[in-house]
């Protein structure tokens, strides 16, 4: 291997490590919290509010799920609920 391959496959490798190593820093501006208010812009496309509280199961009544368990379609207001826990 001649000296210029092996300096230009060094600085080849040192180019990834540093882009693997800033690669994150630059994604982590992306993250949520902070930043521009978002309040005229819920109002301009009039965003309803989170409910408060629990959320009646009969407000999930024909909502289909999959079950994680056995793959099977589930109506979510029929089992929203059915381990005593708050939807």
């Amino acid at each position: 291997m001649t000296p210029a391959i092996r300096w230009t496959l060094v600085v080849g490798v040192l180019a990834l490590a540093t882009l693997a190593a800033l690669l994150p820093v630059v994604n982590s501006s992306d993250e949520r919290g902070g930043g521009e208010d978002l309040g005229p812009v819920r109002a301009a496309v009039d965003v309803q509010p989170c409910p408060e509280g629990e959320v009646p199961a009969r407000d999930l009544r024909g909502v289909e799920a999959v079950c994680l368990e056995d793959g099977s379609t589930v109506d979510a207001g029929d089992v929203a609920g059915a381990d005593g826990r708050p939807t």
